[in-house]
Formats: C-alpha cells, structure tokens, sequence
C-alpha cells in the first residue's frame, strides 16, 4: 500500500514533502518524488509485491508516462500477459508497471480491466493530461481539490490540509450525512472544496484547468453466472488475493464470511503460517465461535481484548480515520492492526460479503415487514406500534436487535418503523444515528438528499425494493464507512488489508444471485451459506449474522458522558453551531435509552476531536484538547 500526493502547477519542492509527510503511516518504507515542468508527484511506498528498488515510486515508462499507485490488482499476472502479446516488456515484477503499461495500452478503458482495489494518478506528458481513478467500490481513497487552474489530489484529506490559503469551512450537507450514518456518504468531503474521487470514475484534469469525470464498468459483469459457480468464483478471488504471499493473516469473527476464507486458506496448504485475529471484549463478547474455527483449521489465533483503557485511543483513531468516522468498530480494527503488524505486512478480511448477500438485518427486517406489516390496514399497523411498549425488551430482542439495550428512543424508533410504509423511510428510522428531528434540535438544519446515489443502476433495480435499498445502503455505508475504516485502520499500522469478496468475480456471481436466493424472513446470505457449506464442517457454519457490536454502553457509560459535558463549552462547539442545551441533555437520557446515546456520543465526540484536529488545528498530528481528560 502507499501514500500519494501531486499537484499541477508550479513545482514546490516544500509543499509536496509536507503533503506527502503526513501521509508517511501508509508507506513507511520509502518516499519517493517526481518533478517536471507543470506537475509534482510522490509516493510514500509500503514495499509488498515485487519490494525492490526498481518498482518504487513514482515509476516512469519509457515514454515519459509517470505512475503514483495505491492498491492490489488482483488480476496482475492475467493482465501482463495479455500485454506481452500485444509487444510490452517489463523490467520489474510488480504490479504498478503492469497498471502503467494497461494505460499505454488502453488508454483510460484499461480500468475497466482491473480486478482489485485501486486509487491512482498517472502524469500523460504527451497529452500534458493528468488521470485519477479509483475502484469500483472505492475501497482505497482519493481526494482532490482545485486552486484556480490547477488540480491538488492526495490518499488522505489531512495531506490537502497542507495547501497553503485553504479555508476551513464545514459543508452543511456532509455534516448532517455524517450525524446521520455515522460517515458523510457523499462526494464532497466534510471541508469544503475538498472532494473525493468517486469509485469508479476516471477524473481526467488537462492543461489549462479542465476537468471532467467519466464513471466505468468492470468488463464481463453483465454473463450471469449460476449459483453452483459461487465457490469457484470466491476461491479463484482468494487464490489470486493470496498468490504472492508465504504466510496468511486473516481477520476472523466467527461469521461466515470470514470462517470460509479461512477454509479456503487451510484448502490451499501453501502457506508456512496461517494467524488469525479476534477481537475479545469483557462484555458481549462473541469471539468463542472464533476460537473454535481457528482450533478447527490449526492456525495460530490470537484474542485481542478491547478493553476500557483503550478509550484513550480514541483521539489516534479520528486522526489516522482522516475524515469524521464514528463507527465504533475502528477501535478493535486498530487494535487488530496494531497486533497483526507485529507479524506481518498484510491481511485478509471479509468485508464486502454482507453487501453483496444481503447480511444485515435491516434487510431482513424489511423483508419481514413487507412480507408481513405491508399488507395490514393503516389501523392495524398503529395498533400494533403502539402494543411494542408492552413487550417485554428481551422478547423484543428477538425481533428489533438490541432493543433492551437501546431502551426507550429504541422502543420508539421501532413503533415508527412498523407504522411506516415507504421502505425508504422504514431504513432510514432503522440505520440512522440522529433522526431528522433529532439533527434540528442538535443545531443541524440540512436534510438529507439522497439524488446523488439515485443512479442509472438504481433505477434498473427499482422492481424489486430490497435490492434497490441494498444498493442505497451500500452508498451510503460501505465506501465511506466501513471500507474507510478498513482502510485508515489497517494503514495506521501500515498493513494491508485484501478483501478478496470484492473481486469482480465475486460480484458477478452475487449479482446473477435473485434476492430470494440470498435473503428470507429468517434466513441470510442463504447462497453464500450453500457455497460454504461445501468446504465448512455444519457444525462451524454460524447459523445467522450478528454485526460487529461493540458495547458501548456497558464499557464507558460515564466516562462517554463526563467527556461530552467536558467539551460543551470547547471551541468546536461553536465551530459546529451545535446548541449547548440539547448535548446537555444526552446525559440525563442515557439511563433510559442506554445504547441508542451511546452511540450518539460516540458519533458527537469522534467529530469533535475530528474538528480540534481539521478545523482548529492543522491536521498534522493527533491532539488531545484540554476537555479530553482520558
């Protein structure tokens, strides 16, 4: 993995180190820099496929094209020799080059040839072009910003901080997104005239300032596949994800997803090591069926606690997170990477399977209440919100996940969902952090627009409704949440993290999955399950899926609320326009609804420490402010 910065213009020796400095965590291994006449490159390198000297960055072909590249293609070895036919040699064995001569080859179509996760710029000195890209799924990050003519791009927001004469001002669209789901899903970052890449999108910027944008699609998505090839499909992903590396490290939760990349891994009997990791917590904690896998396939696990001391790290996470995250799930990532990097410089993780076969359960409860709640009279629909205060939590647990632990506001926030017919509505009363009435009594007056995400491909799944709300799921979590989180946490401890379930194969064969096949009333990622079946004893096999919880409320109830009443009076609270009243108020509600304000404390602490360090500060280094007393 690497770091990259540029920028068009005049060259600034001073300026391109301090950007691509702050980037140093992503590539540890060596900075390297480019200059020419109108445009400056770097490239801070963590040294994996092919660590020799000669594939370091920036790389230069012989025709003068320069190349700054972050990410794995998967498809490296399939590409170059596609290209030795077509009279292309290679001096190095890495796959940068590979990319490099794709673009002299293919022009900006070869992106649609690349299966793997990417961001990258290449300099065209003939066309005195400059191209930025990044994956379809936006698994590695690119941001970008213009300065009169001239185009700034970097792997992280902090590194743009580092342009001199930019205004700090918050986007007011991007901050209610974020107090929403918990990460701002759209393509303006939270600083305004900061921007990010979309995935897949190719941003060609030429000289004189223009830029222009144009979306691709991976070539062959459209072949179904049937659903016998799943396996095949995930395996031939796997093998090619793993095929440069002599030892595996996997992130293992006990799900399915995971379990069965380890199956394929102990399948593949190449490997001279297999770890494995866990996250352990003193309350709720899940991590036995872990153990259990990792004792079954005999790789050497390690269960990492998260324990209550590690509050503390809260402030590192929102710096090395880059832009405003408050899922709580970056803490034991962190601690996964930190322990996973003492023994290696890549691991694989599940990530992408929920989204791609329905796994949630707000899927399911959307099916559950078209299925069963839709069809009843208005009448009968209140009648039964209203009978929900009646039910014992723990019964309700059953059916509403959590609900004795988000209390009160959880309680009503379910009786709106099954009074609600518009399944748009119905997600949202589920999915997010601050309802609308909520942001407005916060200070945050910007509703939520959701055009940006209402694409071509949304609408041709608008027939049926859950692919259409899993697609809208999927933009506003996934790229920007917890592929963001995969990603910053990982690289804070400069470690790669692979995800094989999001090669294009993989999305191919889900896509040719109907929704029937992938989801039921009480059943999830049911061909999934079917595909991991063939290589998982039924005795591992998890029979549903439980999202990565992390028990807030029972690991730091006083200290989430002295540290909130701490900051009411602190500088970022006015930056935020937030009123006073209402943050005091989450303390005195946290008993009754002791989950549902832990999680919004969280979310408000996370971008308060995040505006200290952006807004206030430089964005150079993590900062404790004088109300963080931990």
């Amino acid at each position: 993995m690497c770091g990259l910065t540029g920028f068009t213009g005049q060259p600034d020796q001073v300026l391109l180190r301090r950007m691509s400095t702050r980037l140093a965590h992503r590539g540890p291994d060596v900075s390297g820099a480019y200059e020419d006449e109108g445009i400056s490159l770097s490239c801070e390198r963590l040294r994996i496929r092919d660590p020799s000297p000669e594939a370091d960055q920036p790389y230069q072909d012989a025709q003068g094209r320069v190349i700054v590249f972050n990410g794995e293609l998967f498809n490296h070895s399939a590409l170059r020799d596609t290209l030795i036919t077509r009279g292309h040699s290679f001096r190095t064995n890495c796959d940068t080059e590979t990319l490099l001569a794709s673009y002299a080859e293919w022009g900006t179509g070869c992106f649609s040839r690349l299966d793997g996760m990417f961001a990258v710029a290449i300099w065209d000195p003939g066309s005195r072009k400059l191209v930025l890209s990044r994956d379809l799924h936006g698994i590695k990050p690119l941001y970008y910003l213009m300065k009169g003519p001239d185009l700034f791009f970097a792997s992280e927001l902090k590194a743009l901080l580092a342009v001199p004469g930019l205004p700090r001002h918050l986007d007011p669209q991007a901050l209610a997104g974020y107090l929403a789901f918990g990460c701002n899903p759209y393509g303006q970052s939270l600083i305004q005239g900061i921007r990010r890449v979309p995935p897949g999108t190719v941003l060609a910027w030429r000289l004189g300032g223009s830029v222009s944008l144009a979306p691709f699609s991976l070539r062959g998505m459209a072949a179904p596949l049937p659903e016998r090839a799943l396996l095949s499909a995930i395996r031939a992903s796997f093998l090619a994800a793993t095929g440069d590396l002599a030892e595996a490290d996997l992130y293992l939760s006990g799900g399915v997803d995971s379990a069965l990349l380890l199956a394929l891994l102990s399948e593949q009997g190449t490997f001279s090591a297999i770890r494995t990791y866990t996250a352990a917590f003193p309350e709720h904690d899940e991590s036995s069926a872990a153990v259990d896998l990792a004792a079954h396939f005999g790789s050497t696990h390690r269960s990492v606690p998260v324990e209550a001391k590690h509050l503390a790290l809260l402030p590192d996470i929102v710096w090395y997170a880059d832009e405003a995250l408050s899922d709580p799930a970056a803490l034991p990532m962190f601690l996964l990477s930190r322990e996973a990097a003492r023994h290696s410089r890549v691991v694989l993780t599940g990530d992408g399977a929920d989204e791609l076969f329905l796994g949630y359960e707000q899927f399911r409860m959307l099916l559950m209440h078209r299925k069963l709640l839709t069809p009843w009279p208005d009448a009968i629909r209140r009648e039964a919100a209203g009978a929900l205060a009646l039910v014992p939590r723990r019964g309700l647990d059953k059916v509403f996940p959590y609900m004795s632990a988000l209390g009160d506001q959880g309680i009503e926030r379910a009786a709106r969902f099954v009074r609600l017919v518009d399944p748009l509505e119905q997600y949202l009363e589920m999915v997010s952090l601050f309802t609308p009435q909520e942001r407005k009594q916060l200070g945050s007056e910007m509703a939520l627009r959701f055009d940006e995400f209402d694409t071509s491909e949304s609408r041709r799944l608008s027939p049926p409704v859950m692919e259409r709300i899993a697609h809208l799921d999927s933009a506003l979590h996934f790229a920007h949440g917890m592929l963001a989180k995969t990603d910053r946490m990982t690289m804070a401890h400069s470690v790669e993290a692979r995800l094989p379930y999001l090669s294009s194969g993989v999305i191919r064969a889900a896509s040719s999955c109907p929704t029937d096949k992938k989801i039921s009333l009480f059943r999830d990622k049911i061909c999934l399950r079917r595909a991991a079946r063939q290589v998982l004893p039924r005795r591992l096999l998890p029979a549903t899926k439980h999202r990565f919880f992390v028990p807030l409320h029972a690991m730091w109830p006083k200290e989430l609320s002295d540290l909130l009443d701490a900051a009411v009076g602190s500088d970022a609270v006015q930056v935020l326009g937030f009123r006073r009243a209402y943050l005091r108020s989450l303390s005195e509600r946290l008993s009754k609804s002791p989950l549902y304000i832990a999680r919004q404390m969280w979310n408000l602490l996370s971008l308060l420490l995040w505006v200290e360090m952006f807004i206030l500060g430089d964005g150079d280094r993590v900062l404790r402010p004088r109300w963080w007393s931990i």
